[in-house]
């Protein structure tokens, strides 16, 4: 008796998009943005572009943690505070009283998409539903979408900071006129994504094909000793160009 063959990624009709870490690098923009703070502070400014993500990450994560609900601008400038309050006090200074943790709050706004990202969604929306996923607020996102879209998509809209919304919708692509329910949604969509803990270990808690874009240029990068396979990613690329042309050499074998 012969097995069903593996799924092609042309078997699928929606996509599902991490943002930060998949399409946009938030650890450059992060990094440049706490780029004044840490050369305020001699031990700071010492710290590697790793030791500056996580230090920053580890502030933010207790932050989080207690207010889970924060907009993603406000924690960013929390953390910001904060993370300045620490070391000042380590140095014995006093910082002083402006809006710089507001500025960096909104520095999300000027952080750049992977240079292959625009042109791979634009291609990927050719084929399929493309959907983005963020727990960043609209006014923030707005800015990325804005780079993402190279100006030629309308703007995403949600009602919810948490809840996904359009980002691109394929030219010939029309809706069923019996909405599928979520089990045959689920079937048909694939989550694309960076983060193993954040983004692949939920899509397998939730029965949901995942696709692992393995950026090498990224710091934050933990990797557990069976490559992530345990997390339940069916793909592999390190870009999301080799996604889009994984898609188009499926298309051509059909």
């Amino acid at each position: 008796m012969s097995s069903d063959p593996p799924p092609k990624l042309t078997d699928f009709r929606y996509m599902i998009f991490d943002v930060y870490g998949t399409l946009a690098d938030w650890e450059s923009g992060l990094y440049n943005a706490l780029q004044p703070l840490l050369s305020g502070f001699s031990s700071a400014s010492k710290w590697s572009r790793d030791d500056a993500i996580r230090t920053f990450l580890s502030v933010e994560g207790d932050i989080q943690a207690q207010h889970p609900t924060m907009l993603y601008s406000d924690l960013l400038a929390k953390a910001h505070e904060l993370l300045e309050a620490r070391e000042s006090s380590a140095s014995g200074s006093t910082p002083p009283a402006d809006n710089k943790h507001t500025i960096f709050g909104k520095s999300i706004r000027k952080w750049e998409p992977f240079s292959d990202s625009a042109k791979a969604l634009k291609e990927l929306s050719e084929h399929f539903h493309l959907i983005v996923l963020s727990n960043v607020d609209h006014a923030s996102f707005a800015y990325t979408h804005s780079y993402l879209s190279e100006g030629t998509f309308p703007s995403a809209a949600t009602d919810d900071i948490q809840q996904a919304s359009p980002l691109y919708r394929s030219k010939d692509a029309t809706m069923p006129v019996t909405p599928p329910t979520l089990e045959e949604i689920k079937a048909k969509t694939l989550s694309v994504a960076q983060s193993l803990t954040h983004d692949h270990r939920p899509a397998k808690e939730l029965g949901i094909t995942s696709v692992w874009i393995d950026r090498q240029s990224a710091s934050w990068r933990p990797i557990p000793p069976d490559n992530g396979s345990g997390y339940g990613w069916s793909w592999r690329f390190e870009s999301l160009r080799e996604l889009a042309q994984a898609v188009t050499d499926d298309i051509e074998d059909q």
